[in-house]
């Protein structure tokens, strides 16, 4: 127990620090890249990386951890962040990040656990169609993908010379968190880890994105979506040819 909460502990303050130094190493190239990558980075660990763990066979209460430490711990510390790094005259507060984050993660995993404590029959026939989840996983990128190609059309002033640079950058970022998370969990925890750091909450960037930037910057978590689910996919056709 020691050990994973050392390893927790890492990724909580990787979730932190890796985000400044992203920006401060991208800033006196281009800002609009610096901004996206702390946007990228800063965001914590996805409740559909719980999903991915059980399709993997990996220990999903280790994912599951990494969720609860992270959202709070990123909702507390990114109001007194953002100032420093941004030019914005917004500065959130910690309840203006809070709330969407309690939306967007506590709520399914109240409603789950009242599921798993009051409604028990249900949550036994739920365990036993576990096949649907590779499915729904599919079906999440698809929808993912669509999504992301719909904002594109919708916003006609980004070009392929706006995207495909900010997807490349999405992309890095994404094999660096996927990386670093291995390289933490080591030869036995390393997917579980991997998933924690590198599985990110989209959706919190892409409302941090459209609420204090603009629409250029919100590309950084559409192209996110893609590359994770990409990664993902890459990850779990390696697992099963392994087998």
């Amino acid at each position: 127990m020691k050990e994973l909460t050392l390893k927790h502990l890492k990724i909580a303050l990787i979730n932190v620090f890796l985000p400044i130094l992203l920006f401060l190493a991208i800033r006196p190239f281009n800002l609009s890249w610096a901004y996206i990558a702390f946007v990228l980075s800063i965001v914590p660990t996805a409740v559909a990386a719980t999903v991915i763990a059980e399709i993997m066979k990996k220990r999903v209460d280790i994912v599951t951890f990494s969720i609860l430490l992270t959202c709070p711990l990123i909702a507390l510390v990114l109001p007194f962040i953002m100032p420093f790094l941004f030019e914005s005259t917004q500065k959130p507060s910690v309840l203006a990040i809070l709330l969407p984050i309690a939306v967007l993660i506590f709520v399914p995993l109240i409603c789950s656990q009242f599921l798993r404590s009051y409604f028990r029959p249900l949550t036994n026939k739920l365990l036993m169609i576990k096949e649907v989840t590779f499915p729904l996983f599919l079906g999440n990128i698809i929808i993912a993908c669509g999504n992301a190609a719909h904002f594109i059309q919708q916003n006609e002033a980004i070009g392929i010379s706006q995207l495909l640079p900010i997807f490349i950058l999405a992309s890095c970022v994404c094999s660096l968190h996927f990386v670093i998370g291995k390289w933490v969990g080591g030869k036995e925890l390393g997917m579980e880890y991997s998933l924690s750091l590198g599985r990110k909450n989209t959706m919190i960037g892409l409302w941090l994105s459209l609420t204090y930037f603009d629409p250029l910057i919100a590309l950084g978590p559409i192209c996110y979506i893609v590359a994770q689910n990409i990664y993902n996919s890459i990850q779990i056709w390696q697992l099963e040819a392994n087998e």
